[in-house]
């Protein structure tokens, strides 16, 4: 993202060629060390396939991230160690191998729309 330390910063991508959707990155909240950022796909689904919707603790200074929140109801708690009837064991794991999916393609896709000057 361009910069982000300023709340309200976006960019927008879409994750393949051809997609119909696109994400909406935006910085929420901005702390000495972390940006809060949002991830929110921007397409229409039928309404039994829930919007993917998650917040991102973006740790600046360690270039680092992590999912910290997702579907609006379900948040993650810092260590796993409550067993739980509604959560996989590595339930943040997969929702962290999504981020960086998700983020990957999005940096192929900007790379491909950049015109290099020669």
């Amino acid at each position: 993202m361009p910069n982000i330390k300023k709340i309200g910063e976006e960019v927008r991508f879409s994750p393949c060629d051809g997609y119909p959707g696109s994400f909406e990155l935006r910085v929420i909240k901005v702390t000495r060390y972390t940006s809060l950022v949002r991830a929110l796909s921007l397409q229409r689904t039928p309404h039994w396939i829930a919007d993917i919707d998650i917040q991102i603790r973006v740790y600046r200074d360690a270039q680092m991230a992590e999912v910290v929140e997702w579907c609006r109801d379900r948040s993650i708690p810092w260590a796993l160690s409550e067993p739980s009837g509604l959560q996989a064991p590595d339930e943040k794991w997969q929702w962290n191998m999504f981020l960086s999916e998700l983020l990957a393609q999005g940096i192929r896709s900007a790379t491909k729309s950049i015109k290099a000057s020669i």
